[in-house]
């Protein structure tokens, strides 16, 4: 099964640390990632136009069984991509550290909303959602 990793990511690559361990527990759980920054812009080497980004990551969610979209701290590109992936019929699920603020609207869209202390939590619960 192919999962996308939709998440908030900086061109500084403050929280490329935490994108590595959500990737590492999405792929712990069984899964197939795909994820924009890594994939395509391969932390910052390429850039692309804001339509051309948009057109390679709805192609990247095409492609995918699901979307983990990490709803922490109101992320503006994940509700784009979680919505994108709701209208396709691609499930969602949110995922959310238990110490961030959720963006709930984007959660409403959700097959499942996995809260989370560790990376290692993570994977079990993404694992025993059976995709």
């Amino acid at each position: 099964m192919n999962a996308f990793l939709s998440i908030k990511f900086w061109g500084d690559n403050r929280n490329r640390e935490d994108i590595e361990r959500i990737i590492e527990a999405i792929e712990g759980a069984g899964f197939r990632v795909s994820c924009f920054v890594r994939d395509a812009e391969k932390w910052g080497e390429n850039h692309y136009e804001p339509a051309e980004m948009m057109r390679l990551t709805f192609n990247q969610i095409d492609q995918s069984d699901f979307v983990v979209a990490n709803v922490a701290d109101w992320p503006i590109g994940v509700g784009v991509e979680a919505g994108y992936a709701y209208a396709k019929g691609i499930p969602v699920i949110c995922i959310c550290p238990l110490k961030a603020r959720m963006a709930n609207t984007v959660a409403g869209l959700a097959r499942h909303v996995i809260q989370y202390e560790s990376y290692d939590e993570l994977s079990k619960r993404l694992a025993a959602l059976n995709y």
